[in-house]
């Protein structure tokens, strides 16, 4: 339980549960593939290669010429506060954008002590720990709210957190600390809201629009609280990239994950499709507009707390670029952080439409 000692047990257990299946698909994988180099996806043609082959051998395993953001986080664990910054630049396709999310690789970082294979080690074995950490969380968020505590399992679940442990992205640790700020919050212990806040937008800055809807459409917060919620925040990633493009020699942003309304629609299936997605692909694309309209509406009729927080996560759907939408690895992961939140929010509602009816018996017997 955030900001207590007191263990929930019943929340334990779910989080258990979600470590194990999030284990099983580790261990699956590691036999499938041999490797823990396999879950960084390395690309052989990406500017962090040379780096990869001097450090684990020419027969680093790849994932053909692209690789993905495991890579970049490896990467920055060697060196996480950027000390030696033209190196750092070297590895990274683009060293502004990826050094700002940088609490995940700094975590990973101690592991680097041990060797080169102790740090490949870490990237899994810190996302696992993560697993463990959001489930709790989620699971505590979930009764807080009015549902089962089972419902906590939509975090280990969640598409976006397998995803985050079978490729060592940082994803599953940015979700993990927006739920635990939504439990914060939701018990106004606001110190701790702050911390996992703020941690959240240095591990993913996305993050920061839960806590911008928090803040702006939530209603009896306090103004101070809401300035507070997303001030500091704002403030510490400000000073971080600041920080960061200084060591990194102020490289361009080159941000291009965001397009024009729909636009980027148009861009996956004029670039995209059919050299470099397919049919499936396309569907899941397509499919986030539904599934954005619907929690938009659902927002729109219960506000709830849960909601809040998904609610920014569906908006910016129509503005996902064609490099995001045209991979379901992508697409899952800008909408990921709602789906957790939408299905606490189900389960609420569930669970107060099933206890409502045996309070009004009562009454209409009279």
């Amino acid at each position: 339980m955030i900001g207590r000692v007191t263990l929930d047990r019943s929340a334990a257990r779910v989080a258990l549960a979600g470590f194990a299946i999030n284990l099983v698909l580790v261990v699956l994988l590691l036999a499938a593939r041999g490797d823990p180099a396999w879950f960084t996806h390395f690309g052989s043609d990406e500017p962090v290669s040379p780096h990869a082959r001097a450090a684990l051998g020419k027969d680093v395993v790849v994932q053909g010429p692209k690789g993905h953001d495991g890579q970049v986080f490896w990467a920055i664990a060697h060196d996480p506060l950027l000390l030696d910054g033209t190196r750092v630049a070297a590895d990274l396709d683009r060293p502004a954008y990826r050094s700002q999310r940088i609490l995940y690789p700094a975590l990973v970082s101690p592991w680097g002590l041990a060797g080169e294979d102790a740090l490949l080690w870490g990237l899994i074995a810190t996302n696992l720990v993560v697993v463990l950490i959001g489930g709790y969380w989620a699971a505590v968020f979930a009764q807080d709210v009015g549902a089962p505590v089972r419902a906590g399992l939509a975090f280990a679940l969640n598409p976006l957190v397998l995803l985050a442990v079978a490729l060592d992205f940082a994803d599953a640790l940015a979700l993990a600390l927006v739920v635990g700020a939504l439990v914060a919050v939701g018990r106004s212990r606001w110190t701790v809201a702050l911390a996992a806040g703020t941690a959240a937008v240095l591990t993913k800055e996305t993050s920061l629009l839960a806590l911008v809807a928090i803040a702006a459409l939530l209603l009896p917060l306090p103004r101070v609280r809401r300035i507070a919620l997303v001030g500091v925040p704002v403030a510490a990633m400000v000073a971080w990239g600041l920080y960061a493009r200084w060591r990194l020699g102020w490289p361009r942003s080159d941000v291009h994950e965001f397009s024009a309304p729909l636009v980027g629609f148009v861009d996956m299936m004029r670039d995209f499709y059919p050299e470099r997605s397919g049919v499936a692909d396309v569907a899941v694309a397509f499919a986030l507009i539904p599934l954005a309209l619907w929690i938009g509406v659902r927002w729109w009729k219960r506000r709830t707390l849960a909601l809040t927080a998904a609610l920014p996560f569906a908006v910016l759907v129509p503005f996902l670029g064609g490099p995001v939408l045209y991979l379901p690895i992508n697409s899952l992961r800008a909408i990921g952080p709602a789906i957790t939140l939408l299905v606490i929010d189900l389960y609420a509602e569930r669970q107060s439409n099933a206890i409502s009816p045996r309070r009004a018996a009562p009454a209409a017997a009279r």
